[in-house]
């Protein structure tokens, strides 16, 4: 008699890579960034990731970064500057890729921002589709957005309670406090 252990899937580990910080330094626009952070249990292939800006209230993806051909190791950031000569000087480390001013990284604080993964499935957003974030809880204009780090998953839904934001009108709950770079800001660090 012949007895078989079954093995229980992983499971889809990919929710598991998220958002955990978004700048754009009032005193440096080159300087912005996006931060991936993945709390899964494996280092994750980013082949056919993406990520895609919403500018103001555009319903229409307005620019998006191929992630392809990078990978995020276990409990580690990836970072995504808009200047990678700046990035380092400011912060004093490079970035993990770099994209253009007008790419997702290049936001300047009221565009909506989506994680997708290589299904094309949402993975995880900041802010709300169609909506310029100016006044709302998804700002972060000359501030930043960073992610609680009690989160350990990405949200297809913009949720409001899963960050703290910095900005320049501290509406909508957000506080009126513009951050500059480097002091401000926590890049490559969860």
């Amino acid at each position: 008699e012949m007895t078989q252990t079954r093995c229980e899937p992983m499971g889809d580990l990919t929710n598991q890579l998220f958002f955990s910080e978004l700048a754009d330094p009032n005193n440096n626009t080159k300087a912005r960034f996006i931060e991936l952070y993945n709390a899964s249990g494996k280092t994750l292939d980013l082949t056919g990731w993406t990520i895609k800006r919403y500018t103001n209230d555009n319903t229409i993806s307005t620019a998006s970064i191929d992630l392809t051909g990078n990978s995020i190791a276990i409990d580690k950031t990836f970072v995504i500057a808009v200047n990678a000569t700046e990035f380092k000087t400011v912060f004093g480390f490079e970035p993990d890729l770099v994209g253009a001013t007008n790419g997702p990284a290049g936001s300047n604080g009221d565009d909506t921002i989506e994680l997708l993964d290589p299904n094309g499935m949402v993975i995880d957003i900041f802010g709300v589709i169609g909506e310029d974030g100016s006044g709302t809880n998804h700002e972060f204009e000359d501030g930043r957005a960073l992610r609680n780090t009690s989160v350990t998953h990405g949200n297809p839904n913009y949720t409001f309670s899963e960050w703290q934001l910095w900005n320049d009108t501290g509406a909508a709950g957000t506080t009126n406090t513009p951050q500059n770079a480097p002091e401000d800001f926590t890049p490559g660090v969860r």
